[in-house]
């Protein structure tokens, strides 16, 4: 996501800066600053002015006609207070327009930098380490999703670029440099796109999307987004529909903990299947029957917590996290490890991936894996049995005779495992609890090179409610 918001925000501020004319505290220094500004092009200016008593500079009508087919229209370009430091410097009603195909690219109704530092952002300014845009806001963006201005979006999407039109009701940003983001907000953001890949035709609308303290701009490894959200999503595509009412991530691990949350993503399915090819809707169908218990429509909520504790002698890494499938299935998984990092890594460095886990030494620890069934279960042995003209029994007499089977093969833990599924099948529990407790001293990576032999070197017991 990270990725996401850097292009968006510096190639969408770029392009807007760099159209911007150069403003002087004289209309005569503005004129001859504007002429080199723009020596690639043409450029006419309609009128400038100032008014020494409002501490403004003004230029009306700007028109400037580049050489690769480019056409940059400004209605008003506005410096307020003093010229080196001005309070905030305004664009009004700017456009960008592409003369050889006739295409609008990108249209702004209000663009706003609150005390810039400087009333002239060129790129060679942008591209300065040490530059930092203090606070902007944007209102009435339009963007053509063919243009250049989306296309490193697509390119970082990983999709072929298509064709429509993006709209954002406002942007206010914080804290904007080359390499990071303190705080962006895009509010009401809709977009109609034609043609998005395998997506097709895309409608998609957001409430809000918010990200604070995004770093690493320009050295990917280094990427990290303090904190993201996402409000009231729809999209509809030719292959998928679906909403979001919230997605929340905090993903500062400097105070020792991280989250994310999924709250109501729902898929409509009978939508997704109807839009399908009628060959795969049969299919389809069925297995949207049992996930959902023939509503159509799948709800799913996450929630997971991971956190951290450096101690004098060894760090403590912990997680809780819950999947819910709506009336379907319920997932919790609560992990503790005690663990001993290799010389100079931190637990930071673990959850963020900088460095793997398998280098680290365990002390133990414990995972506790909770299994609660909400219909789903049931509804696969219906399943199975349709699909194979048996009865249900049936079906459990081989589920059965498997689970011991492979028991025999693969140790007591291993079927325990697999009875306690059973005891789910056959509807005699609803909840199936795993329970794992590491040895006092290993190596995460001795379980990766061996997964066959977990069993011997981990302690498991299994229970059913």
């Amino acid at each position: 996501m990270s990725c996401f918001v850097k292009s968006f925000a510096t190639s969408l501020v770029t392009a807007c800066l760099l159209a911007s004319p150069l403003v002087q505290a004289s209309v005569e220094q503005l004129e001859t600053d504007l002429s080199e500004l723009f020596a690639h092009g043409e450029l006419s200016i309609g009128k400038v002015s100032e008014s020494s008593r409002a501490s403004r500079v003004v230029a009306e009508n700007i028109v400037f006609e580049g050489r690769e087919g480019e056409r940059v229209l400004v209605e008003r370009y506005v410096v307020n207070g003093d010229y080196e430091a001005p309070d905030d410097v305004q664009l009004e009603n700017m456009r960008i327009e592409d003369t050889l195909t006739g295409k609008p690219l990108l249209s702004i109704e209000s663009l706003i930098l609150d005390e810039p530092g400087m009333a002239v952002i060129t790129e060679k300014t942008w591209q300065d380490p040490s530059f930092e845009l203090a606070q902007f806001a944007i209102d009435g963006l339009v963007v053509s999703l063919d243009s250049d201005v989306a296309d490193e979006v697509w390119q970082t999407l990983s999709l072929d670029q298509g064709a429509g039109q993006l709209t954002i009701e406002s942007i206010q940003g914080k804290s904007l440099s080359a390499s990071a983001i303190g705080e962006l907000e895009f509010t009401n953001m809709a977009m109609q796109g034609n043609n998005i890949d395998e997506l097709g035709d895309v409608s998609l609308i957001v409430g809000r999307f918010r990200a604070e303290d995004v770093q690493g701009l320009q050295q990917e490894e280094l990427e990290q987004v303090g904190a993201m959200s996402l409000e009231r999503l729809t999209v509809e595509s030719d292959t998928l529909a679906a909403s979001l009412a919230l997605l929340s991530m905090d993903g500062d691990l400097n105070d020792g903990a991280a989250s994310v949350q999924v709250e109501s993503l729902e898929l409509d399915l009978n939508r997704m299947i109807a839009l399908a090819p009628p060959e795969e809707r049969t299919q389809m169908r069925m297995v949207a029957n049992v996930l959902t218990d023939g509503t159509g429509l799948l709800g799913i909520d996450v929630d997971f917590l991971a956190r951290w504790e450096e101690q004098a002698s060894q760090s403590l890494l912990g997680g809780d996290g819950q999947i819910a499938l709506r009336d379907a299935l319920g997932l919790r998984l609560n992990v503790e490890l005690p663990l001993v990092l290799p010389e100079g890594v931190t637990p930071v460095d673990v959850l963020s991936d900088r460095v793997p886990l398998e280098d680290a030494t365990l002390l133990g620890g414990e995972a506790i894996l909770t299994l609660n069934d909400h219909g789903l279960v049931n509804r696969l042995v219906t399943l199975a049995a349709t699909l194979e003209g048996v009865t249900e029994e049936q079906v459990l007499d081989v589920a059965r005779t498997q689970a011991r089977g492979y028991g025999m093969v693969f140790g007591p833990e291993v079927e325990a495992v697999l009875m306690g599924g059973m005891a789910l099948l056959e509807g005699r529990a609803s909840q199936l609890i795993m329970s794992i407790v590491l040895p006092a001293e290993s190596r995460l990576d001795t379980y990766a090179d061996d997964p066959l032999g977990l069993p011997e070197l981990l302690s498991l017991e299994v229970e059913t409610r």
